[in-house]
């Protein structure tokens, strides 16, 4: 049969010795000759067999050929592997080039066209199928990168034939489809754009035609590689285009399916929609909305109009952004349907496209932070506590450009293979992610997934103070320690369970305290995290790399953090796929070589890396050094000079502060309720305050026992802000002749009631400050300040020379201790009359603020967006009369539901009937809508406040504090405006005082400034809760529900 061209008729073993079914070492036999096998894995029955490279598209112009049996091997072999779940996995060996095909003996057959036909070698033809009768004709389509000229595999085209049958076909790994044995004529190609996203898309370019000059390049070009492979070519080999209707043999979905379309990049205008621009385009604003920024969700929607296009003005409800002219960047991209029409037959037509997914020159960003691989546990993605130092790196990036947008990338060795790498990189990526956004669910899923084990738990309790002994992994008596340690459990005969619950509440003790970065999962964009694999190495193989065994190479490990003021609105990256790694490494990154193992080959992230100081960016050296001055002359004796600190005990040698902090009167009343205000510190509001500070000098030229100076609080911008006439505070020599001294304590407050209170300056009698002192008569010892500002000292030696001077900040800023918080306004109007003017929701807000600065919080709050107030939330005198989920609220809610994002805290001012105020921190029924669907609140929170209302009740003050600590109110001292039961007119004191009303707790951990766990108190609005309910009872010890998901980083 040697004059057939055609396979010969398989015998029953498969004519090579090698078993027929496609078995573990995924090995099979093809009729007669032909052996399909992975590389390297060639079974010893195969082993004279010939041809072990050949090229995997001549793999697919075998299996897919179109002959009938070979057909129907080809089905039974992947309906086998498909059965079994890999699919996959054989796609990836043809790709990888590990799937080889052998041909023992002879070679296989090359089918000869006929004389004068130009035409690559075609399939080839059954042996029960007579020679065609008429000529048939064959088409090529190949896809390119119009600036690389690289083929675009995965490219799903819709061919109609020129019988007028339509297939779909997908480009292979070199962007080509083919199509044989149809008729001669013409085909029309184009591109199905339903659910398209611009990351799946490609820009039309322009088209151009090749015509193959002769037989022999025909069939040159079938031996390179360039055969009769089509259908979904690159993501399904075996899916060839034969015969007169062209269908694919076998069917198997594409990985990632891209198409073509012809794409403007539209800059909007002044009084532009995205509808007004979708019906343009012939599509809806969601089509438009999803192919933009891969979402219809409006909230979603509205951020990348802020972030991406660069919107800045809303609507006149405040609910969405707007187009403008000024808009900048101002580009919405507009696909239209992409139609080739009239492509003749026997010839390779050349389609070329631009890809607009993605910057090609990649963002600049602001600042890099590298992890290095010495942080995680062995194989794991477990962060170790060493990371504390990094993490400082981290925050000290987020304060030097708050308004940033971040991303993290996770990188591994080459030690094990690609796609594990891959994964092991996402994971870490993600850990690293939930670490510092503080969800400690995904660790959960982690620690389970990896199987961390006892060890991790071991070295967080070791990390948090409670030592467990020896990090074995075995659960022993010290480890039990350790575990009812952390758990304040102080019965030895309590067993604490290794269960989910009791690691949430480890793993988020470990992320919020002393490794706490504040950043919030919306500062990060895209994916938030992806991991690269091996595919990004910093440094060349190492000889264990190579040799593929450990310990590897310890710096291609890390896990680096990007910031960017714009960053791009989408990344050409996938967890747990490499198929987008190989696309990029094909384009090459800037620093990349062409050898072999070249360090940095992704296009993508080494446009991103390569500005990067921790990823080998280049650094200019430095200028050469100056010549050296001539030599100065011999220093005069030393002068003793003055020195002035601030120090958090009143001692010579304690060490000097450098930040002092607002007072909470924690110690400052007595059983009555008065205030505490005697000459002893322990017996005064202000030395026994947990927070009061105390000004030292040194001055060797001193000659009395005691020394003045000069202290006053300044503003943000440095400005004078509490500096009374009389600014003068006495200091107090240590002891005799030590030549230092330190005054009384001093403390912070926020407004003038608290700092109007009289102080007894500390001095004893025969002074001539003794006694009690006035707001701004020397020695008073409160100031008013802001928690951006600071607050300075200044001292004149005694002897005289210049003065000397310190200035601390209020609250530390490194790290940020401070946090923020914003607020939504709903401004309900009646009857056309709106509830209150902004005058008094201003007020509202400082009185607020003077209450919360206390312990670090700012409040803020968005513009006031003006509503009416539905009828059925009102009762017949025209208020406001909702409790909860009574039908009054119901009928406010559905108002306000729809026009809130999810995660939001809202204060509507309203007249209202019953409370001056209250919050829907409880849960809340689904509210029926005429649709017949339900609304839920979810994480939404909404705040009602009665209009009238006197500031100094400190309304608004009261109600955050039900929404920041998620808890309701108990029985309280009238002190407090945190939980108490009553208004501060119950007690029978004119207001404003400083008995009524102006403090937080400082309960449940015995130091609030060293409280990593934030289970103090006046810590709790810095608490991140991980669920919503059941809300403990009053003022109880916290757990998993105490805090909230709105404070964030100042």
């Amino acid at each position: 049969m040697a004059d057939r061209d055609t396979p010969e008729t398989p015998s029953p073993s498969g004519g090579s010795g090698c078993p027929v079914p496609w078995c573990p070492a995924a090995v099979c036999n093809l009729p007669a000759r032909f052996v399909l096998a992975v590389r390297d894995e060639v079974p010893a029955g195969c082993a004279n067999a010939v041809g072990p490279e050949t090229h995997p598209d001549s793999i697919r112009a075998v299996i897919t050929s179109g002959a009938a049996h070979i057909t129907a091997r080809a089905q039974s072999l992947f309906s086998l592997r498909t059965t079994g779940g890999d699919a996959r996995q054989i796609l990836q060996l043809l790709r990888d080039g590990r799937l080889v095909l052998l041909e023992p003996s002879p070679a296989v057959p090359t089918h000869t066209p006929g004389r004068g036909r130009r035409t690559p070698p075609t399939p080839e033809t059954p042996p029960d199928t007579p020679p065609p009768d008429e000529e048939r004709a064959w088409i090529k389509i190949k896809v390119v990168d119009d600036q690389t000229g690289q083929g675009m595999s995965g490219i799903v085209l819709k061919v109609t034939q020129p019988n007028g049958k339509t297939f779909d076909f997908t480009t292979r790994a070199d962007g080509a489809v083919e199509v044989h044995e149809i008729d001669q004529g013409a085909c029309n190609v184009t591109c199905d754009l339903t659910n398209a996203l611009i990351t799946d898309t490609v820009d039309f370019v322009g088209i151009g035609t090749e015509t193959i000059g002769s037989p022999e390049s025909a069939g040159d070009e079938a031996a390179a590689g360039g055969g009769a492979a089509g259908g979904n070519g690159d993501a399904a080999a075996g899916t060839d285009a034969a015969g007169a209707d062209a269908q694919p043999d076998v069917t198997i979905s594409p990985i990632r399916a891209t198409r073509i379309a012809e794409i403007e990049a539209h800059k909007v205008k002044t009084g532009e929609t995205l509808e007004s621009l979708a019906q343009g385009a012939g599509m809806t604003w969601q089509q438009l909305a999803l192919f933009n920024f891969n979402t219809v969700i409006p909230d979603t929607i509205n951020r990348h109009l802020k972030d991406d296009v660069g919107c800045t003005k809303r609507t006149a409800d405040g609910a969405n952004y707007m187009f403008d002219d000024s808009d900048d960047p101002g580009i919405i991209f507009i696909p239209k349907a992409w139609n080739q029409e009239g492509l003749a037959t026997e010839q390779e037509h050349v389609v070329r496209v631009q890809s607009l997914g993605f910057p090609r020159t990649a963002p600049a960003m602001l600042e890099c932070v590298c992890i290095p691989g010495v942080t995680f546990e062995f194989d794991k993605s477990f962060v170790r506590p060493t990371v504390v130092d990094h993490l400082k790196k981290v925050d000290e990036a987020l304060t030097a450009h708050p308004d940033a947008k971040l991303i993290i990338f996770g990188h591994t060795d080459r030690v094990g293979n690609t796609q594990y790498n891959k994964d092991l990189s996402d994971r870490r990526a993600k850990s690293t992610f939930a670490f510092i956004t503080d969800q400690p669910d995904v660790w959960e899923g982690l620690y389970n997934e990896e199987n961390w084990g006892l060890k991790v738990v071991q070295t967080i309790l070791l990390d948090l103070g409670h030592d467990p002994g020896t990090i074995d992994g075995v659960m022993g008596p010290n480890t039990q320690r350790a575990m009812r340690s952390f758990k304040g459990i102080s019965d030895p005969n309590v067993t604490v369970a290794n269960d989910a619950a009791f690691r949430r509440e480890l793993f988020t003790a470990y992320m919020t305290g002393k490794h706490n970065v504040r950043v919030t999962q919306d500062q990060f964009f895209g994916p938030k995290f992806m991991g690269c694999g091996e595919f990004n190495p910093f440094l060349a193989p190492n000889a264990a790399e190579l040799a593929n065994r450990s310990p590897g190479n310890e710096p291609n490990r890390r896990v680096v953090l990007y910031l960017f003021e714009r960053p791009p609105s989408s990344i050409p990256c996938q967890l747990h796929a490499i198929q987008p790694c190989n696309q990029q490494i094909a384009i090459g990154g800037p620093r990349a070589t062409r050898g072999a193992n070249p360090p940095f080959p992704c296009a993508f992230y080494d446009g991103i890396a390569k500005e990067c100081h921790c990823e080998g960016a280049d650094v200019p050296p430095p200028p050469p050094p100056p010549p050296p001055p001539p030599p100065p002359p011999p220093p005069p004796p030393p002068v003793q000079q003055a020195t002035i600190d601030i120090v958090a005990t009143a001692t010579a040698a304690a060490p000097a502060a450098t930040f002092v902090r607002i007072g909470i009167w924690d110690q400052g009343y007595d059983g009555t309720g008065n205030v505490k205000n005697d000459e002893a510190e322990a017996n005064n509001f202000v030395g026994s305050d947990k927070r009061r500070f105390f000004f030292r000098v040194r001055d060797p030229a001193a000659a009395a026992s005691t020394v003045n100076l000069n202290w006053k609080t300044l503003k943000a911008d440095n400005t004078d802000d509490d500096a009374p006439a009389t600014q003068t505070l006495t200091l107090t020599e240590t002891a005799a002749g030590s030549k230092v001294f330190v005054s009384k304590a001093v403390s912070l407050v926020t407004d003038t009631v608290d700092r109007d209170q009289p102080t007894h300056s500390g001095l004893p009698a025969g002074n001539p400050d003794a006694g009690v002192r006035n707001a701004g008569q020397s020695n008073h010892r409160t100031r008013k300040a802001s928690m951006e500002g600071s607050v300075k000292g200044t001292y004149t030696p005694s002897g005289g020379g210049a003065a000397v001077d310190v200035t601390l900040p209020v609250f530390n800023r490194n790290p940020d201790e401070r946090r923020k918080l914003r607020l939504r306004v709903i401004n309900y109007s009646i009857g056309g009359v709106a509830s209150v003017n902004e005058a008094y929701i201003d007020a509202q807000l400082q009185h607020a603020n003077d209450r919360w600065n206390q312990v670090g919080l700012k409040v803020e709050r968005d513009a006031t967006v003006a509503r009416a107030c539905p009828a059925a939330a009102l009762n017949a005198a025209n208020l406001y009369a909702g409790s909860a989920n009574n039908a009054e609220e119901q009928a406010a809610l559905s108002d306000l539901i729809p026009v809130t994002p999810d995660n939001t805290l809202t204060v509507v001012f309203v007249n209202m009937t019953g409370a001056n105020a209250y919050s829907t921190i409880g849960q809340r029924n689904p509210i029926p809508q005429p649709d017949g669907t339900n609304l839920t609140m979810d994480d939404r929170y909404f705040i009602y406040l009665n209009s009238g209302l006197d500031l100094n009740n400190e309304t608004l003050a009261h109600e955050l504090h039900h929404v920041l600590f998620n808890r309701f109110d108990t029985a309280v001292d009238q002190r407090f405006y945190t939980f108490n039961t009553n208004p501060p007119t119950a007690f029978g004191i004119a207001l404003p005082s400083v008995r009524v009303y102006r403090r937080i707790q400082n309960q449940h951990a015995a130091d609030p400034d060293n409280d990593a766990t934030n289970n103090n108190v006046l810590n709790w609005q810095r608490r991140t809760r991980t669920t919503r309910f059941p809300i403990p009872g009053g003022i109880a010890a916290p757990d998993t529900t105490t805090g909230n998901r709105f404070t964030t980083a100042f």
